[in-house]
């Protein structure tokens, strides 16, 4: 069960409050994900494993770790998506067939938290 359902839930916990015997199930779902993304990554051909992520999506994620673990380009990325926000698609692919395409803020949340004085130091 790597497939499709594992990453059709939100992971809003409410399973879990409802399930009269107390199956983790966001944890197993969360499991299920974890392990679909480790076998997305391997460079397998075998039947029921392989890559189901494209090369651009292999290297988006990546480039998104890096950027993440370095404060100071990821707080200069998000500043630029913010002034160049009407550059980026409206159409991500089937995603938009049935959504609207993501919006980004005005500004970013540093910016929103020093425009309300709070000092972050």
């Amino acid at each position: 069960m790597h497939g499709e359902l594992a990453q059709a839930s939100t992971l809003c916990g409410a399973c879990s409050e409802v399930c009269p015997v107390r199956i983790p199930i966001p944890s197993i779902l969360n499991r299920l994900r974890y392990d679909g993304v480790r076998r997305d990554t391997a460079n397998t051909n075998t039947v029921g494993s392989g890559k189901r992520r494209t090369l651009s999506e292999a290297a988006t994620w990546k480039t998104w770790a890096w950027a993440a673990t370095h404060p100071t380009i990821y707080h200069a990325g998000s500043t630029l998506a913010t002034h160049f926000k009407g550059m980026l698609p409206t159409n991500l692919g089937a995603w938009t067939t049935v959504r609207s395409a993501p919006k980004l803020a005005e500004s970013t949340l540093h910016q929103q938290v020093k425009n309300l004085g709070v000092d972050h130091e």
